[in-house]
């Protein structure tokens, strides 16, 4: 219930922070449209999940995940789900971190035409969000699986 609780409130608030018009104090939901951008969403997660895939034992992902909203469901594989997800959130940063990186070679390769700045460095960034808001619902998942582990000690 907490976690479940703690990601629709991060929603919630994501949504309000990227709607509000900061200079009219007016609310555009239409705003949330800027945030969706699939490449770049395909781009952070898909080698972050295949990574992760790669370097945890078979189940554990799938297992870190469900922890994450029940912990006594880890049961005694409770450390593989923890580092499943630590991987995860520090793979999704990493990538978001990369594919910033890259937005920024094609930002600088355009910096002749003005008009494509703007939409440039926001393709740019949105990376870095999607990894770091991953890392911020794995994190919060791994803190509740590693209090269960304490727990059970």
């Amino acid at each position: 219930m907490g976690f479940l609780f703690s990601l629709i409130v991060y929603l919630l608030l994501f949504v309000l922070a990227v709607s509000l018009n900061a200079a009219t104090m007016v609310f555009h939901l239409d705003n949330v449209a800027y945030f969706i951008d699939p490449p770049s969403i395909l781009f952070v997660f898909v080698p972050a999940v295949a990574f992760t895939l790669a370097a945890v034992p078979a189940g554990a992902l799938p297992l870190g995940i469900a922890g994450s909203f029940k912990p006594a469901l880890v049961g005694r594989d409770g450390p593989v789900a923890l580092e499943a997800l630590r991987f995860l959130g520090d793979m999704s940063l990493l990538m978001g971190v990369f594919g910033t990186l890259i937005g920024f070679v094609i930002l600088l390769q355009n910096l002749s035409d003005p008009k494509v700045i703007g939409p440039a460095l926001a393709v740019a960034m949105i990376t870095y969000i999607y990894g770091f808001s991953v890392r911020l619902l794995c994190q919060a998942g791994a803190r509740r699986i590693a209090a269960h582990i304490q727990l059970r000690r």
